[in-house]
């Protein structure tokens, strides 16, 4: 296991305090905020998630130097286990103890990977779920799409929001960032009243 990904893997394994430390802080602080207006709090809990993001690649940065000589020293205490015997070393067990820790690196590693891989294979499958549901929708009523334009235009909302009737949905949902859209289910749609559907769409 090479330095880099040695120092990875301590990384990982000190983001687990930081984490935590940064995790009760941000809970301390939007309690303090709690009468606040919600945009502050959003503001907190994003530079929160964005700390949380940048602490294990500054926390490898500051191993990866200290990791390098660590597995050089570590390949010394091995070198002088297998040495003949009388010559100059440290002790079987001495080694032993210093190797054990760094064996387990491999296998954080490997499992933290596997757990990226999961999750990553979680979300994709739940984002062709949502591409599917948006295939499926179907145009609404030009009533229905001149109060959704003129309800956007009202709320300031610069970017086209495309709304559908889908018969697939049981509740009314948005989907999509880039190209964001709104399912209406048809079931809902025929029961609602104009201003029901603009408190909704709201």
């Amino acid at each position: 296991m090479n330095g880099i990904a040695s120092a990875t893997a301590w990384a990982l394994i000190h983001f687990l305090w930081q984490g935590t430390l940064v995790g009760f802080a941000t809970g301390g602080v939007l309690a303090m905020l709690k009468r606040r207006r919600t945009a502050v709090r959003y503001a907190v809990a994003v530079g929160a998630l964005s700390i949380m993001a940048a602490l294990p690649f500054i926390t490898a940065l500051r191993l990866a130097p200290v990791q390098i000589e660590t597995l050089h020293e570590v390949s010394a205490v091995s070198a002088s286990v297998v040495a003949p015997p009388g010559s100059a070393g440290v002790s079987p067990a001495s080694a032993v103890s210093q190797t054990f820790g760094a064996s387990l690196l491999p296998w954080i590693l490997r499992l933290w990977l596997a757990g990226v891989a999961l999750l990553a294979m979680y979300h994709l499958g739940g984002w062709s779920l949502a591409r599917r549901l948006s295939r499926y929708g179907q145009p609404v009523s030009a009533a229905a799409t001149a109060l959704a334009q003129d309800l956007r235009d009202r709320l300031g909302i610069r970017r086209w929001v495309t709304l559908l009737e889908s018969s697939t949905v049981s509740v009314p949902m948005v989907i999509g960032w880039l190209r964001p859209m709104v399912l209406i289910p048809a079931s809902v749609l025929a029961g609602l009243s104009p201003a029901q559907l603009e408190a909704i769409l709201a």
